[in-house]
């Protein structure tokens, strides 16, 4: 528990030798998620409200099938009403948002505090990165269990891993995506073959989905290039290395 501490305090006590205005010391999911984006270790999980993103980083360096997750945004907050945590939405979001941001707040002030849940939390400031990438995070309420049992019991599943064995399978072949998912599907896998990458990439390229905007700056413009690789790649067959 200790070490969770350390990591948030050396993160902290340094940060404002790269970062000009620097979240206040007691905004710690705003520093999570900083600590996240720069690729430091923390309880968040990152997504995105765009299934295009999702799906361009899904595929960018993936050398086989890819997927791409989506849950249910309205159950999480249905399940922590059950345990007593019940959010009121007024006329101002930004009141609203401080209320979840808060509570989730107290689980990383208070080490020994637990629930069995996930929720969705977007910090009040995006850094520029996050903004681009529409990015959220999902915060596990409970760290001495798996993000994954987190999961399952925010969704009232009767397991607590994600795997074929217990998922409700839709043949795309066979089957059209469902407007709407019944109660049994909060969480869906969408399966990305990587014979659809090479025209995948090239869509979203042209879509303005790469890694020149998703990370701006001269690194998001160089690993860009690779999209000629991928143009090239035969993606009949599984990829191989470089």
């Amino acid at each position: 528990m200790a070490g969770r501490k350390k990591i948030l305090y050396s993160f902290k006590s340094r940060t404002h030798h790269y970062v000009q205005s620097p979240p206040s010391d007691d905004e710690n999911i705003e520093w999570l998620s900083l600590l996240r984006e720069y690729g430091g270790p923390t309880r968040l999980l990152d997504l995105t409200t765009s299934f295009y993103i999702a799906a361009f980083f899904a595929i960018e360096d993936a050398k086989q099938d890819a997927c791409v997750w989506a849950i249910d945004s309205i159950q999480p907050f249905e399940k922590a009403r059950q345990i007593g945590f019940n959010p009121i939405p007024d006329k101002d979001i930004k009141g609203y948002g401080t209320q979840i941001r808060r509570y989730l707040e107290s689980f990383v002030t208070d080490l020994g505090k637990k629930s069995s849940l996930v929720l969705p939390i977007t910090p009040p400031k995006l850094n520029e990165r996050q903004a681009i990438q529409k990015g959220i995070f999902l915060f596990p309420c409970d760290i001495s269990q798996s993000f994954e049992s987190n999961l399952c019991q925010t969704f009232d599943f009767p397991f607590n891993t994600l795997d074929s064995e217990n998922a409700d399978h839709i043949n795309l072949t066979t089957q059209k995506i469902p407007q709407s998912f019944s109660s049994a599907r909060k969480v869906v896998k969408i399966n990305l073959p990587i014979k659809l990458y090479r025209k995948a990439i090239k869509d979203l390229h042209q879509m303005n989905i790469d890694a020149a905007s998703l990370f701006p700056g001269l690194d998001g413009f160089a690993q860009s290039l690779k999209f000629y690789i991928r143009l090239m790649e035969n993606t009949n067959t599984t990829l191989k290395g470089n």
